[in-house]
């Protein structure tokens, strides 16, 4: 970038990504959470898909149309939303915007206790007129933070949202492990369509806190990219402050969050356009081993599947007819 261009640019290709990162089937998949029940959990796999794969999958064999990937590293991320108001302090958030501006921002990420491993995160959207240094944090050797998104209503001249408990809010404990799982996708769309072998979860530990806040920081700085704020994200946040009140309307905008958070983790991974070293058709020597597995081109087949206690009942029921008739000609 020329030393004289001033905006610190994320690239729409990024920006937009992340708005329903976890939705896209190219990159993730719903799955079962581990460490939470109810409601108000919900868990993904971020493996990649096919999309992910170098060197890319062949243009021939059409009889052919999926791909399947074996033992793919994946993260799995759960999310459990939270009816209690955090506590952050102002060591946990860094905000976004400027003075005059109506759409500001707040992000708020805190530890929760280390045996419990989970992620606090908060964003806050609010009126500001400057934009703090970022602070420096404590790491925790933890996969778990505490997040939440609040959207206020302040003048332009404020530097802080009072009152962030009955602001509209998304608040939520995000929990991130790793696991490999085997994964089939379509060679058309790249769309998975099924996910198998699951390998037992592996709780993320030493996550780089501070590291991971930066990512907000470059994703959310509105300002700093020259981006004009209702074209912004947080923007969407802003303007949808009526579904975020209302539980059966929150599902869109809770996806637009959740992808937020886990953006991280799928952008600035060795296996991603965060690692300058990642050849587009040739395969590099530099990642760690976990990368380097198996795919194939397969064609589904159609399986009949029976029950076996159904089939058991089919065949005495069958049966007793069976010699029902034969009694009668008798």
């Amino acid at each position: 970038m020329s030393p004289q261009y001033k905006s610190a640019v994320a690239p729409y290709s990024f920006t937009a990504i992340s708005y329903n990162l976890v939705a896209n089937q190219m990159h993730s998949t719903i799955c079962d959470p581990t460490n939470c029940t109810g409601e108000y959990c919900r868990a993904y796999l971020m493996s990649g898909g096919v999309i992910m794969l170098t060197p890319w999958t062949p243009t021939s064999f059409p009889s052919y149309p999926l791909v399947m990937a074996h033992h793919v590293p994946s993260i799995h991320v759960e999310f459990e939303y939270n009816p209690t108001f955090p506590d952050f302090s102002a060591t946990d958030c860094d905000f976004f915007g400027s003075a005059g501006i109506l759409i500001s921002a707040q992000v708020c990420i805190r530890n929760l206790k280390e045996t419990k491993a989970h992620l606090d995160i908060g964003k806050s959207t609010y009126l500001i007129s400057r934009s703090p240094v970022l602070a420096p944090v404590s790491l925790a050797r933890s996969s778990n933070r505490f997040e939440g998104l609040y959207v206020c209503q302040n003048s332009a001249n404020t530097t802080a949202c009072g009152g962030l408990s009955a602001a509209a809010n998304i608040t939520t404990t995000v929990t991130f492990y790793t696991r490999r799982a085997t994964v089939v996708a379509s060679r058309s769309n790249y769309s998975i369509i099924g996910v198998s072998d699951l390998e037992p979860t592996m709780p993320v530990r030493d996550l780089d806190l501070l590291a991971y806040r930066r990512v907000f920081n470059w994703l959310l700085n509105y300002t700093a990219a020259g981006i004009p704020a209702p074209s912004s994200i947080i923007g969407n946040f802003w303007a949808n402050q009526d579904e975020m009140r209302d539980l059966s309307a929150r599902a869109s905008i809770l996806q637009n969050f959740e992808s937020l958070v886990a953006f991280p983790f799928w952008f600035f991974n060795a296996n991603n356009y965060g690692n300058t070293a990642l050849q587009t058709h040739e395969l590099v020597s530099t990642l760690p081993p976990q990368f380097y597995t198996q795919a194939s081109i397969v064609a589904p087949r159609g399986k009949i599947r029976s029950d076996k206690a159904m089939f058991v009942l089919f065949a005495i029921l069958q049966g007793l007819a069976l010699c029902l008739a034969w009694a009668v000609l008798i």
